[in-house]
């Protein structure tokens, strides 16, 4: 059975649970976080994607850094098409192809792009409204938290 995905135009709060939860996924992830702080690792490294989009070899250098890992700028790009994620990664291929609108410009990259602007809050729509403010105290505490790159600018 493949699981049917809503599309690109469906309101937030007609997803199915499993796809968005009740906290809209920061608070999961914020929730995760702590979790790891206090089972397993008290530094966890957490990268903010507009961090690593806006300077994705500085990043890049400062993690493997961190890790004690060679770095290599093969990191920087890599081949346009679905056939890594499909075929290498742990992934369900129905999660790919049946959400195949949310990965189009994954499967059409060759390397990181910039960042996109922040939209203004008075043109979203309300139910993403709604979702913005139910996650932004925690995604402002993952950002305190977050990897910075200091040394490799």
């Amino acid at each position: 059975m493949t699981q049917q995905y809503p599309g690109p135009e469906t309101k937030l709060q007609n997803w199915t649970p499993h796809m968005i939860p009740a906290g809209y996924n920061f608070k999961e992830m914020y929730d995760f976080v702590e979790y790891i702080k206090t089972e397993l690792e008290p530094e966890p490294i957490i990268i903010d994607a507009d961090d690593l989009l806006a300077n994705p070899q500085g990043m890049l250098k400062a993690y493997c850094d961190a890790l004690s890992i060679p770095y290599n700028n093969s990191l920087l790009t890599w081949p346009a098409g679905d056939e890594v994620m499909l075929n290498k990664w742990y992934i369900q291929k129905e999660v790919v192809t049946g959400a195949r609108f949310a990965h189009e410009c994954t499967f059409a990259s060759t390397g990181f792009g910039k960042p996109s602007p922040i939209p203004n809050r008075d043109e979203l729509p309300e139910d993403v409204i709604e979702a913005v403010d139910a996650s932004l105290q925690y995604y402002d505490k993952l950002y305190e938290q977050r990897f910075k790159c200091s040394k490799f600018p």
